[in-house]
């Protein structure tokens, strides 16, 4: 056993016996909660690091993604639809829109109105990686408005 450091979006923050880097950076991917960005919206990047306290080469990182929670519906679960009139685009294939390698994909359930949108070619922000998928959720009010 070893002692290693845990590293979560930047900060180091817990050092743990483990028997190696994949050990440990399994802790790390593990003790990432969405819970700790109470503000951010969308799709989440956190990037966990595990790094050998006594030697500084034998280390591991990963990047832990993090979808939004999924709102709660009146029914049961959301049933997601695409009818052209809501969410618009062309009629034989509504909602989709064509977004680089990918698609954008915007539906919404037709039991509670809440809108969802998925990017299949959606950009990491901070390290400008592409390819990525992100969701993110409106209520019926707040698509109405934008």
């Amino acid at each position: 056993m070893s002692q290693y450091e845990l590293c979560e979006g930047g900060t180091w923050y817990e050092t743990i016996e483990a028997d190696d880097a994949a050990s440990a950076l399994e802790t790390a991917r593990g003790n990432v909660d969405r819970d700790n960005y109470p503000d951010a919206e969308g799709t989440l990047y956190i990037d966990v690091r595990a790094r050998n306290v006594d030697d500084r080469h034998d280390d591991a990182s990963d990047t832990v993604t993090l979808d939004p929670t999924e709102p709660e519906c009146s029914e049961d679960e959301h049933r997601w639809e695409s009818p052209y009139e809501v969410v618009g685009g062309i009629r034989e294939n509504p909602g989709v829109w064509g977004h680089g390698g990918g698609v954008k994909i915007h539906e919404v359930c037709a039991h509670c109105g809440v809108h969802r949108h998925t990017d299949t070619w959606a950009t990491r922000r901070d390290t400008g990686e592409q390819g990525l998928t992100e969701v993110r959720y409106e209520a019926a009010s707040e698509e109405a408005a934008s």
